[in-house]
């Protein structure tokens, strides 16, 4: 007989409940619509490409499958081969473009947040339920990721998937189901970094609970899945892992970003870190922070961003998985413990983007203890959308103001790169001149290719670090400049926000950080040609000179 999801989930006493009506329902598929629609907006929207999209998406565009086994791309990049393979296909069907890029984690979002109501189904209530749903559909960085040529969407399906894979196998003794559960787990660990410690966090919570158990049979019996992930995980060790050589200045980076869990864990440095970061969580990877209020009081403002709510739920949740299922408490948390620990050993940083894979635990939590509440108080049991509505309010209504002025979209990572270079393509003409800064170079390259730019520009030289001041640096670069003069029309595009090159430390040399990048190359040609226009996108300017006249 096929298998079920409803049939299997029935026997579990969370779902011992009456139907849903159909209000629930329509709430449900209503958030669910907006949360599929929120992505596709983003998709079809298509912004720029920011730097470390470009970094990854040159790889992608110009590699083939097996130079993308390489431990280390193109511009000291690296992602799950098993992603990269996925996005190459991608590219090879669809062409060089932006959509082409994103369009796996486009996928990989909508299927989290479609795969993620059957585990809401067999752990949570009704409204438990509805909130889950609604902070994964309305989170504006899951909704970002979603449309980020990055690996972090399929890390977060991944998350899901492993938790459906539990509920699906966990309790069917058949070899057959074993072996399936096994090689899933076997294959999803070539698709995503994080998954080990989801997968580590579901191995050992399901072995304590059998040990406290004296269950040996089972613990045996499941030794057979959990082998063929070790198994999988050891050959990709040795085959990718074990080449990926550390990165010093990306070490530097993080502890710089204090990403990287301070010892002894007992030490006031600790318990801060560990404070400061948690909550940091409910705005990125969860998104349910109310940032839309302007109280100048801090206390006020943590207050009114409803970071108490999500807070107390998860507590609260922590507290009923306690009490009701023990093995489920450790499978949520043990993730989240593990990623703790390798943190505090520098293998793992403890940063925004990493720790989207974790969203999908913590959110069940949190729905959890909107159940409990519900149950606990009489009051909210005939007002059960309370709860889900105050969780729901801060990420839908960032996420809808996003769509509405897509500007904000990304915050930092905005970038317009791709709208500086093709208003120069737009309005270049036969003999035109075109300068590219060293930080706009990856930029060039990849929308030189991708769109077929008509102009072959000159790409400008990093030669900060073989100067000593801004009037050394101009020195250094006098024979490029040398090839702008007695021209009519001189196309120039620098970013300000960009200081220093991929592998580089950050903020050095100290001279150079003082101004915005670009502020000495454009005090230089101000004063030897003359403006005609200039274009300013947030982060990227464009000038148009005329060096005909110059002195």
């Amino acid at each position: 007989m096929p298998y079920t999801i409803s049939a299997e989930l029935k026997k579990e006493p969370a779902l011992q409940f009456k139907k849903s009506p159909q209000k629930r329902q329509f709430f449900l598929y209503t958030i669910l619509t907006f949360g599929i629609l929120f992505r596709l907006f983003h998709f079809v929207h298509n912004r720029s490409l920011w730097l470390d999209e470009i970094y990854l998406s040159l790889s992608l565009i110009s590699a083939d499958f097996q130079q993308l086994t390489a431990p280390l791309l193109e511009y000291q990049q690296k992602a799950p081969i098993g992603f990269l393979w996925m996005v190459k296909c991608s590219v090879l069907i669809f062409g060089d473009g932006e959509k082409a890029l994103r369009l796996i984690p486009l996928l990989c979002g909508i299927a989290a947040l479609i795969c993620l109501i059957p585990i809401a189904r067999y752990w949570l209530k009704p409204a438990g339920q509805l909130a889950a749903i609604s902070m994964m559909a309305f989170a504006p960085p899951l909704i970002y990721h979603s449309v980020e040529v990055k690996q972090y969407s399929m890390e977060l399906l991944v998350t899901v998937l492993c938790l459906w894979l539990y509920i699906r196998f966990y309790k069917d003794r058949k070899l057959k189901s074993r072996l399936l559960w096994g090689a899933a787990g076997a294959l999803i660990l070539w698709f995503s970094y994080s998954s080990v410690f989801i997968l580590t966090g579901i191995g050992m919570a399901v072995c304590l609970s059998l040990i406290m158990k004296n269950d040996w049979k089972s613990f045996l019996q499941l030794c057979v899945p959990f082998s063929m992930w070790f198994t999988s995980f050891a050959i990709h060790y040795i085959l990718i892992t074990s080449n990926q050589v550390d990165q010093q200045w990306l070490l530097y980076w993080f502890r710089h970003y204090q990403s990287f869990m301070p010892l002894p864990l007992w030490s006031p440095d600790t318990i801060t870190w560990l404070i400061r970061h948690l909550y940091t969580m409910l705005d990125y990877p969860l998104g349910l922070l109310w940032n839309f209020n302007t109280a100048d009081s801090a206390p006020l403002r943590v207050i009114m961003k409803m970071s108490i709510l999500p807070i107390a739920l998860s507590l609260i949740g922590i507290y009923a998985f306690f009490k009701t299922d023990k093995r489920a408490l450790a499978l949520l948390t043990l993730p989240l413990i593990l990623t703790l620990a390798a943190s505090a050993l520098e293998r793992y940083p403890f940063f925004e983007r990493l720790l989207v894979f974790l969203a999908p635990l913590i959110i069940l939590l949190i729905a959890k203890g909107c159940d409990q509440t519900i149950k606990a108080l009489p009051a909210l049991r005939r007002r059960q959308l309370i709860i889900p509505a105050l969780l729901m309010t801060g990420g839908f209504a960032a996420s809808a103001a996003q769509v509405i002025s897509p500007d904000t979209f990304g915050r930092y990572k905005k970038s317009y790169k791709k709208e500086a270079l093709l208003h120069i393509d737009k309005n270049y003409q036969e003999g035109d001149l075109v300068y590219v800064y060293w930080n706009m170079n990856y930029g060039y390259r990849y929308y030189k290719r991708a769109y077929n730019i008509q102009y072959n520009a000159i790409e400008g030289s990093d030669k900060k670090f073989a100067s000593v001041s801004p009037s050394d640096y101009i020195k250094q670069l006098r024979p490029e400049l040398h090839q702008l003069e007695g021209k009519k029309r001189v196309w120039v595009v620098y970013n300000r926000k960009i200081w220093n090159d991929i592998g580089e430390i950050e903020n050095r040399p100290d001279w150079y950080n003082k101004s915005h990048p670009g502020e000495f190359l454009y005090r230089e040609l101000s004063h030897r040609a003359h403006e005609i226009e200039s274009l300013k996108l947030d982060e990227v300017n464009v000038h148009l000179f005329d060096f005909s006249s110059a002195p």
